[in-house]
This record gives C-alpha cells, sequence and structure tokens, in this order.
C-alpha cells in the first residue's frame, strides 16, 4: 500500500513540476498527458486485483500462420550476411588496401542471431594471402575462400 501511495505522489509531484518548467504554450498538452499517467497509476492496482488485461487484444498469435507470408527468419540471416560482407569489406579495403568483393554465409539460430560466419567469399584482385588468416581471425569463420 505504502508503494502505491508513492507511485501517486511521484506522478501528482512530475505533473507539478512539469506545468511549472515548460512553457505555457505547452501547459494544456502536458496537462492533458499527465493527467493520464496520473489516472492511470490510480487505476492500475485496481485492475491487477480483478485480473483484467487491457492488452489482451494486442498480443500477437506466434501459431497463426498465412499461406504466402515471407521468411522472416531467411530474411534477417540474409541481412546479417550483407552487413558482415559490407564489415569485410571495409576491412580489408582499410587493412590491405584492396577494393573487393565479399560474400558471407553465416548460421543464424532461433533466435536470428549469427551463431558462425560459415564461409568468406573474397573476389578481387591482388587480395593477399594474409587476408584469409585476418579474417578467420576476426570473424572467427570456418573457411576463407579468395578469387581474383
Amino acid at each position: 500500500m505504502k508503494a502505491y501511495i508513492m507511485t501517486i505522489v511521484g506522478a501528482a509531484l512530475l505533473a507539478a513540476f512539469s506545468d511549472l518548467l515548460l512553457p505555457a504554450s505547452w501547459r494544456k498538452y502536458v496537462r492533458i498527458i499527465t493527467g493520464l499517467i496520473i489516472i492511470t497509476t490510480i487505476i492500475a492496482p485496481l485492475a491487477r486485483f480483478k485480473q483484467v488485461d487491457f492488452f489482451e487484444d494486442f498480443k500477437l498469435d506466434e501459431t497463426v500462420v498465412e499461406q504466402g507470408t515471407v521468411d522472416l527468419g531467411g530474411q534477417i540471416a540474409r541481412e546479417l550476411e550483407q552487413r558482415v560482407a559490407q564489415d569485410a569489406k571495409e576491412r580489408i579495403a582499410a587493412e590491405f588496401n584492396v577494393d573487393a568483393e565479399v560474400r558471407v554465409r553465416v548460421q543464424v539460430n532461433a533466435q536470428n542471431q549469427i551463431t558462425q560466419v560459415e564461409k568468406i567469399y573474397v573476389d578481387g584482385a591482388d587480395v593477399p594471402a594474409e587476408a584469409e588468416a585476418f579474417l578467420k581471425e576476426i570473424y572467427g569463420a570456418g573457411e576463407v575462400v579468395i578469387n581474383e
């Protein structure tokens, strides 16, 4: 109960300070927003007591998959591959002063995070052999293929 009262007092103090500090032209908008915050602060424990979920209509149903939907995991993996390839291209240009095209193949887990850089393909003239070890060290790549 003490925390509930402190939350209401905090919201009221926020409203008072914002009313004092902001310019007169903003006051009516800030009063509306702070009023909504105070009302929400007062009603929130009552909603929990009744176990009402105001946002139940906004929850996503992950089991519903329509035909024709795009493979989001595949899109994310391709985007990650493009970003890693761009980063590798910039690193090669900075380290070896060579302009090369880079393609990357990555493994992605269920949370769409990179688990491993499987392969890096480097296409370009005058790419030194040290670039292979350099890329393996930075990205932990399983294999680096350099084509001239």
